[in-house]
Order: C-alpha cells, then structure tokens, then sequence
C-alpha cells in the first residue's frame, strides 16, 4: 500500500506539470466533497473536479508560483480498509527559492490494488476562484 500511495504522488506532480488534471480524476470517487476552511463544495463529476484543479493552478499562476510538486509527509495504517495520506503541495514562487506549502489530507481506500480518494480536506482555503468552478446543484 505505502508503494500504491508513493507511486500515486508521483504521478499526481507529473500529471499537474503535463497539465494532466483530467487524468488525476480516475483515482477520485465521485460524488466528491472537498473541504477547505469554512468552505465545503461537493464535486458531482470529473468535469467539476477539472474545473476545480484548473481554477486553482490558474490562480497560483497569476501569483507567480510554479505548478505544485506533491510530497507525502504522512500514512495512517488502514482501518476497515480505509486511510488517510497526509500530502505536502510544494509551489515555489518565481522571486524567491522559498517554498509555499499547502497540506492537504485524502480519504482513500485501497480498491484492486488501487488507491481511490473518497474526501479531500485541505488545511488552507480553497481560492474564490476555484470554489466558484463547481455549479452548485439543487437538491431534492
């Protein structure tokens, strides 16, 4: 599972670099609630998820920070087959070698070997930006 977990940060910074985002979805499980401060968005579909991810790189962007590099700083050992990875988002921004780290926490589960991230929980706010890049939806 630790391998699942490191191959999947990998792979979540060269996706993010190859302006892959709509790759990163096939480890997602969707409806997909997304919390951030006091902010809570509810991504129904791969599309909302993209949209997201693209509002939040663009956003960092027009900051002047680099695309992302993801390091795992944490692993909780699986509980009736659920964990939490604790995952380090390194931006540097272009006048200083200083990195800006954003932790964000996933709620996965291991499924046919594969990790699938059921909740997202960042401990930074999502931008205004990206939080408007998923419709909200009327419920019944």
């Amino acid at each position: 599972m630790q391998r699942s977990v490191s191959d999947l940060t990998t792979k979540f910074t060269a996706l993010f670099h190859a302006d892959g985002q709509a790759a990163l979805c096939e480890h997602y499980r969707f409806p997909l609630p997304v919390q951030a401060g006091n902010r809570l968005l509810l991504c129904h579909t791969h599309h909302d998820l993209t949209r997201v991810f693209t509002a939040y790189l663009d956003g960092a962007s027009a900051r002047g920070q680099t695309r992302p590099s993801a390091e795992l700083a944490a692993m909780e050992l699986p509980r009736r087959g659920r964990f939490r990875v604790w995952m380090d988002w390194c931006f540097r921004a272009s006048d200083t070698q200083i990195p800006v780290r954003e932790r964000t926490i996933y709620y996965c589960r291991l499924q046919d070997d594969q990790v699938q991230i059921e909740m997202i929980a960042c401990t930074n706010t999502i931008p205004a930006r990206a939080a408007k890049a998923v419709p909200r939806r009327k419920t019944a």
